[in-house]
């Protein structure tokens, strides 16, 4: 699991932290190089300073920021405000910035979106939304621009996807109805956003307890990142990479799956033949497939989840779940398609042996490894 992360954000007005509730009522919170000097020693992961005033002023985040708080932090962080050209933002990251995040520039011109990411790696750019539900809609919400002065229009899942298609690497999603009230996020608007897209998702507005920062994760999802597959695969090759998917049968429903996490104890409501035909696309090796229904019963693989998985992707799919004889394990390569078997209870009751195994598999022809 991708390790979870704890961003302290800094809204700065002329020079200042400040904080209000909403977006407005503005109160003076301290020095910005200060706090984030207080954050960095304090354990937190990154920062994230967002010059709230650059865009409405029509002015550059302050570069002279950037510069003393690089010099004072060790945390990686993240500028945004008034960034509105491939000059500015090679500015901040020369200055010490790791990150910018852009918002009202890149829904004027989203082209700066793919230039940016082009020219400095998606990893550098931060796409800042900040979403305010429509009136009389409770899962719908639209995309506010110039310190979340301006509605534009624009519907939040759709510009979340479309910011990824353009080459964002992460996007700071900011709850303008939770905003500063410390009631807890917007978890079903960042659920939503962390479901739509494959980049990572920073939950921003409502957190009043550790409560709520536990339910973001959890229950809002912004924990997901799929990202993680293609870039490890790109990293260590696709033959290092192995995508555990856990499966039960949805109720009432033979022959579809969904894919549980944390042990099997969270239902994702993702389809796994979606997912193992994702995954695959993203760069992984091999499946490694669990069916939850037959784990340690001993009365034989799925093979109906194993074959239908096995013939959705073209990489090896591992059988798991369910062994609980040589016939067993003889069904699950040949009908249920499987490349490799995996053996737990079987072995460890001392059922069977694994020369006993291959004896028994190698005399039915199948090719396998020898002792």
């Amino acid at each position: 699991m991708v390790a979870l992360r704890l961003i302290p954000c800094l809204d700065v007005a002329n020079g200042r932290v400040v904080k209000g509730v909403n977006f407005v009522n503005l109160r003076d919170s301290g020095d910005p190089v200060e706090l984030a000097c207080k954050y960095s020693e304090a354990g937190a992961d990154e920062l994230v300073f967002l010059d709230i005033r650059a865009s409405v002023e029509n002015r550059k985040t302050l570069v002279d920021l950037v510069s003393r708080t690089a010099k004072s932090v060790k945390i990686p962080f993240t500028v945004g405000g008034g960034i509105n050209s491939i000059n500015s933002i090679n500015d901040l990251l020369r200055a010490g910035a790791d990150k910018v995040s852009l918002n009202s520039s890149a829904v004027k011109n989203p082209d700066i979106i793919s230039k940016s990411s082009a020219n400095f790696g998606t990893q550098c750019i931060v796409i800042a939304i900040d979403a305010r539900k429509k009136i009389n809609k409770s899962n719908e919400w639209e995309v506010y621009v110039k310190g979340g002065r301006e509605n534009t229009g624009l519907d939040v899942i759709s510009w979340a996807k479309k910011v990824e298609e353009l080459g964002a690497g992460e996007i700071l999603l900011t709850s303008m109805d939770g905003d500063g009230t410390q009631n807890g996020y917007d978890l079903l608007l960042t659920q939503t956003v962390a479901n739509a897209v494959n980049i990572p998702v920073i939950a921003s507005g409502g957190a009043g307890s550790v409560e709520d920062i536990y339910d973001v994760f959890t229950k809002g999802k912004a924990v997901k990142n799929p990202d993680i597959i293609s870039k490890s695969s790109a990293n260590f090759g696709t033959q290092c990479i192995v995508i555990a998917i856990d499966a039960r049968k949805k109720i009432n429903k033979s022959n579809e799956w969904e894919v549980y996490v944390k042990g099997g104890r969270e239902n994702t409501g993702l389809d796994v033949i979606s997912w193992a035909k994702k995954v695959e696309e993203l760069g992984a090796g091999e499946i490694l497939l669990t069916s939850m229904d037959g784990d340690g019963t001993q009365n034989g693989y799925d093979l109906l989840l194993t074959q239908t998985v096995a013939n959705a992707v073209n990489i090896p799919v591992i059988a798991s779940g369910g062994a609980g004889s040589v016939e067993d394990i003889y069904d699950v390569f040949t009908k249920g398609k499987a490349s490799a078997a995996l053996l737990a209870s079987l072995l460890h009751d001392k059922k069977l042996t694994i020369d006993e195994i291959k004896s028994f598999l190698i005399e039915k022809k199948l090719p396998m490894r020898p002792n």
